[in-house]
């Protein structure tokens, strides 16, 4: 499949995708923007097309994970027990209900975990074949069963109604009558309903009407939208997000910092996550929560991207986060009915309740009221300092219901949050608000706060149907709360007068602290905050399992999250242990991360708190880096930004020489000890690389290999870490001294090697040397090979070889195509398959696929015929920034940049200018650019990975003639600037100086090459232009043949094509699919997308020649077999007759005399009769010279 179709077929089922559209269009937009396009959406009628979904540690960021715990607020802890949540999405799992994921089997003695899988389309089938539908059912209500827990979902005792919306073309397609899709649900003792599904159009239309008006009917049916995925700008909902009544999610940043950026910062929004406000100014969404980094179960008709545990799999979007948000509130109300006997809690009101309870991010644009925070909602209502009124009884226009809140502490904000179920609004509306309440606070000294005045400016709210009131440090005293019916035009059924009820949650949350410090002997906690309190005699510390830590304060950790209630005498702690086999920590930009060795074990890592306390060996150690890698860890993790606080950890290490190794008994021996040291079963292995010397281009990468026994060799310097309760090696680190490079020239024979740069290194006897992954000798190395070696001092002591690599960004990966598409340093785009076994590296460890991003660059190593990668290296991105450039050193390669940043030029840095690949000299100072640094890392340095420069000058004129002789293509032409570069094949440059006169010729024996982009520089003025020459085919058939001029004239424009073996065969018999093929090339006829197309099995490479042939009336659609017709030889007459038809169907666009077409074709075709009848087989030569004439007389 191409970019193009492969692109197309994303743009129409966005959801099936893991990648933000937002950034997949970001990282093409270079090359493919042109291509890329939104179907736009009538303002008024409903509509179906465009419609696409949105889319463990989740549970920890909202604050859900201590409330499972048992009698931290209830006695069975909360887990969604007794509910039934609708979800409306793509299908789940392998489609039957008797055979779901293990995640969502019925547990025995329990309620079905899946009680209705239905389909609402005209695709029958409940299968879900991209992974999306399967991944929120789980993230809602899935148990954990396939990870022992791990990855259960955010209320694992609810139960799912799943509603299938996927129709037979893969998109989504939920009824138009949107009742049909809510009645059933609710009837069926639902009472939330998600959905990641949304169209674009950033308005309040027929499907945003419609969705009021059911939840107007049914106060107590919360709908739960993904906000959709075309962040980060502001107005980009859905049409669905534009609903007043539906809660409406958006996504911040999950926390799996090693699986790249994006996932990094519980506390950030994450970028492709949809902005409000709507199109009326209503402030959307209404809450965030993590979106990114989901890990859920995976749908068994997909491969899974989480290598850790192929049951699940990794995906990101707002339907990630209304996921997590519909299982929270599935939480909530179960909570409502066990705390207060509330059985049918209002939409407004679990609105108000998640509302009040959030926490604003710190730049809280696109964030709605706040990050969800379910402990902050349930402890608060628990402790009574969050009061509420569901209020059933409607207000009439101008009436009031007023409130009373005491505040005895000013430590914690004030909080009071309004939500009502609005009237629905007219389709088009310009004001979707129908009626307006308002809420007021007057304080103690008679200041008055009105709702969603953030700023205190004195201004009513009359848009929203959610209205807050926040006052951040309170004085002491009584509040009065009104909500006051201000503008009433609907009642809240129908053909009633004016009216609207209401739902208020309002009060002070629980002071919410982390600790910082224990002190056992004096009984006391110390707060982050400052603040050090005494450790009451009861309290309940939740450590993430499903029952109660005991309360001692030997148990109670650094990290841990406190709450504690308006009297000083109730303290809840919750935190989560992270105990790892053996761990690394790696220095990165964004702070020290912390991360499991083993890549199969990998499931994100933790980034660690300043400040953190660590004890190793029993003793406090200040500086992280001291500890080595591979260690056995007990850490406290908080909860809520997912970071480590506190850390244990104690191991024996060990270094020498490497002597012997024993991998049947898995011994290893240093230099200087006759013991072996034992290794653990499970032992890892790691290497730690130093650079002695290696090119610019590879520094950023380094050369990490896979972590086994296999790699280690003698002589080389290693680590032995273990535990101290066995004594066993459960880690070993291996230091290895490298040169990377390209090698000029091999000596076999004495074992020497000359790599680019001029280094010259003696390999050992017997080292061993792998080239392309695979065992092979010294003497199999050629000049061009990418080679690592292994130093010992100054002598190799292994060699691993790659006979081709390229260097390059990320355009995309497909996961389904099992492919990668790479911008090459020389800018231009490849498409690479991924072997099955394709190693991928990052951060000098293994890692997976799942964690690529479009815009990385990245080091390739590819099989030898350049298609397909069995190696991928990452480097880490510094920054991408604008400027000027101020100079460059062409000898130290070293380019400076105003303001004041600097980096190394490389061999392989993709140097720009004005869309053109050019060299760094061809840059000029003081043209504006824009570079991306990469980290070399354990260095200061950093090496440009890209820079794209513009000019305004004039570029130099440009005259290409391109002719093939055999094997050879002859290049000729015309310029004035004063340089030209040739770019061939996988990373071939030509360089040519022009003569005096601006002449330039060269021939080059190139087979296979299709087409050669020429540059021309000015390098005086700076000015830059090319052209793309296409190449004509080589056929090694057709030297000496009678129609050798025609079928090499034709080739040449792209109106021929040959067989794989380069032969054209032109003696064959040309069948009818190949001459019609040639007419729809010399006609320039394109398929039209929108019309059936006919599917082929025996012509797949024809498929869209015979659509267009159809679709134009060339052949007859009437025919009974056209796979048949289609491989049928071609008569001359035929032939007449196929031309004729073409030629007048374009008349026309030609210009031609419809009279005189017969006769021109005739006289075609007159040479032909000489020694054929008309009813005679032509050959595929005879097809060339009657297409070359048609040539001749339309260039006429």
């Amino acid at each position: 499949m191409n970019l193009l179709l492969l692109i197309q077929k994303k743009l129409r089922c966005l959801f099936f995708s893991t990648l933000p559209l937002s950034l997949l269009i970001c990282a093409m937009s270079v090359c493919l923007y042109p291509l890329l396009h939104l179907i736009g959406i009538s303002k008024i009628a409903p509509a179906q097309s465009g419609i696409s979904f949105l889319n463990d540690r989740s549970a920890g960021i909202i604050g859900a994970e201590p409330l499972a715990t048992r009698d931290f607020v209830c006695p069975d802890g909360l887990t969604g027990k007794g509910q039934i949540i609708a979800l409306a999405d793509s299908g789940l799992g392998n489609g039957q209900m008797s055979d779901p994921h293990p995640d969502l089997k019925s547990q025995p003695g329990q309620y079905p975990k899946v009680v209705m899988l239905k389909s609402f389309t005209d695709r029958k089938e409940t299968d879900d074949p991209n992974g999306h539908g399967t991944h929120m059912a789980s993230t809602v209500a899935g148990t954990g069963a396939a990870s022992n827990g791990k990855y259960k979902g955010i209320a694992p005792g609810a139960s799912i109604y799943f509603e299938c919306i996927l129709n037979s073309q893969g998109e989504a397609s939920p009824p138009l009558n949107i009742e049909k899709l809510f009645q059933p649900a609710y009837d069926a003792a639902a009472r939330i309903h998600i959905n990641g599904w949304g169209e674009k159009n950033n308005a309040y239309l027929y499907s945003a009407s419609q969705i009021d008006a059911y939840i107007r009917k049914h106060p107590d049916f919360l709908v739960i939208f993904g906000a959709g995925n075309d962040g980060p700008n502001s107005g980009t909902l859905t049409q669905q997000a534009n609903s007043k009544n539906s809660l409406v999610i958006g996504a911040s940043e999950g926390a799996r910092p090693a699986f790249g950026p994006g996932e990094d910062n519980v506390n950030q929004l994450a970028r492709f996550s949809s902005c409000g406000p709507t199109s009326d100014g209503r402030l959307k969404p209404d809450l965030v929560a993590p979106g990114s980094g989901i890990v859920s179960a995976a749908a068994p008709l997909l491969k899974s991207n989480f290598i850790t545990n192929t049951a699940y799999t990794k995906m990101q979007g707002t339907s990630m986060a209304a996921a997590v948000a519909g299982g929270a509130a599935a939480l909530l109300r179960e909570f409502f009915l066990k705390e207060f006997n509330l059985r049918y809690p209002s939409a407004a009101l679990m609105k108000a309740a998640l509302v009040n309870g959030a926490q604003p991010l710190p730049d809280n644009t696109g964030a709605g009221f706040g990050k969800l925070d379910l402990c902050n909602t349930v402890l608060a209502l628990k402790e009574k300092s969050f009061l509420f009124d569901d209020e059933q009884n409607p207000l009439l226009q101008g009436q009031v219901s007023s409130y009373y809140y005491t505040v005895t502490d000013e430590g914690e904000p004030l909080v009071a949050t309004l939500a009502w179920t609005d009237p629905e609004a007219s389709p088009g509306a310009a004001s979707a608000l129908v009626n307006d309440l308002d809420l007021t606070v007057t304080g103690p000294d008679g200041k008055v706060y009105l709702g969603n005045d953030k700023f205190n400016k004195g201004l009513k709210d009359n848009k929203n149907n959610i209205e807050q009131v926040v006052i951040p440090a309170p004085k002491p005293g009584i509040y009065k709360i009104v909500v006051k019916a201000s503008k009433l035009t609907r009642g809240i059924k129908a053909r009633t007068a004016p009216a609207q009820d209401f739902s208020l949650v309002y009060g002070q949350p629980l002071q919410a602290e982390i600790v910082e410090k224990v002190d056992q002997n004096s009984n006391t906690i110390k707060f982050a905050s400052g603040e050090k309190i005494t450790i009451p005699p009861t309290g309940k510390n939740s450590l993430g399992g499903r029952n109660l830590t005991k309360w001692s304060p030997q148990n109670i950790f650094p990290g841990e999250n406190a709450y504690l209630n308006p009297q000083g005498n109730q303290l809840y702690l919750n935190g989560v242990i992270w105990r790892n086999k053996s761990t690394e920590s790696l220095a990165m930009s964004s702070g020290t991360l912390w991360l499991e060795v083993n890549a199969s074990k990998q499931e994100g890592g933790f980034y660690l708190h300043p400040g953190s306390i660590i004890l190793a060996n029993g003793q406090k150690i200040i500086n992280p880096n001291l500890i080595p890698s591979g260690v056995e860890i007990f850490a406290l993790v908080n909860p809520t930004t997912q970071t480590i606080w506190w850390i244990k950890t104690d191991y024996f290490s060990k270094e020498g020489i490497l002597s012997e190794i024993d991998p049947s008994k898995q011994q290893v021996y240093l230099f200087g000890r006759r013991e072996p040291y034992l290794l653990a079963d499970d032992v890892i292995f790691s290497f730690t690389d130093s650079m002695v010397k290696g090119c610019r281009e590879d520094l950023p990468f380094g050369a990490p290999t896979l972590r086994n026994l296999e790699q280690l060799a003698p002589g080389m310097s290693i680590r032995l870490i273990g535990a101290q309760s066995d004594g066993k090696v459960g880690y070993v680190a291996v230091n290895r001294s490298l040169v990377t490079g390209q090698c000029l020239y091999i000596d076999s024979v004495n074992g020497d090697l000359i790599l680019q740069g001029g280094g010259k290194y003696q390999v050992i006897d017997n080292a061993p040397v792998t080239i392309n992954n695979k065992p092979s000798s010294l003497n199999e190395i050629k000049p061009g090979y990418h080679l690592t070696l292994v130093m010992a001092d100054q002598t190799a002591i292994s060699v691993i070889a790659n006979s081709l690599v390229c260097y390059g960004q990320v355009v995309f990966y497909s996961d389904l195509e099992n492919k990668l598409y790479i911008l090459d340093y020389q800018n231009h785009l490849h498409t690479f398959d991924l072997s099955r076994q394709v190693q991928v590296f990052r951060w000098q460890q293994t890692s997976s696929l799942n964690i690529l991003l479009p815009g990385e660059y990245v080091r390739l190593a590819l099989d030898p015929e350049g298609q397909s990668v069995y190696r991928l290296d990452i480097a880490d991105t510094l920054k991408e920034q604008k400027g000027t450039l101020y100079s460059y050193d062409k000898d130290t390669g070293l380019a400076k940049f105003s303001p004041g940043a600097q980096g190394l030029i490389s061999t392989r840095t993709m140097v720009i200018k004005n869309g053109y690949p050019v060299k760094m000299n061809d840059v000029l100072p003081g043209e504006q650019v824009v570079y991306t640094l990469l980290k070399v890392p354990k260095s200061e340095e950093s090496i440009i990975s890209c820079i794209k420069a513009t000019t305004e000058n004039k570029p130099p004129s440009l005259q290409v003639s391109c002719q093939r002789e055999g094997e050879n293509i002859n290049l000729s032409g015309f310029t004035n600037g004063d340089c030209i570069y040739l770019y061939l094949d996988l990373e071939q440059l030509i360089e040519l100086l022009p003569q005096s006169d601006g002449r330039f010729s060269i021939s080059l024996n190139q087979p296979d090459i299709k087409a050669v982009q020429i540059v021309a520089v000015d390098r005086l003025l700076g000015g830059v232009g090319g052209v793309y020459v296409n190449v004509p085919e080589f056929f090694n058939d057709i030297s000496g043949n009678i129609f050798e001029k025609e079928i090499t004239s034709l080739a040449s424009k792209g109106l021929l094509t040959g067989y794989p073996d380069k032969s054209f065969k032109p003696g064959k018999k040309v069948t009818k699919v190949e001459y019609i093929a040639m007419l729809t090339r010399l006609i320039r006829l394109t398929e039209k997308k929108e019309e059936q197309a006919f599917d082929t099995r025996n012509f797949s490479w024809a498929r869209q020649t015979l659509n267009t042939a159809l679709q134009y009336n060339l052949i007859s659609s009437g025919l009974p077999n056209l796979d048949f017709y289609a491989g049928q030889p071609l008569s001359l007459e035929e032939a007449d007759s196929l031309l004729t038809i073409a030629l007048k169907k374009n008349k026309d666009r030609f210009d031609l005399d419809a009279q005189g077409i017969d006769s021109l074709v005739a006289g075609f075709s007159k040479s032909l009769l000489k020694k054929n009848s008309p009813l005679d087989f032509i050959t595929r030569g005879e097809a060339a010279y009657l297409i070359y004439q048609a040539v001749k007389l339309l260039e006429n």
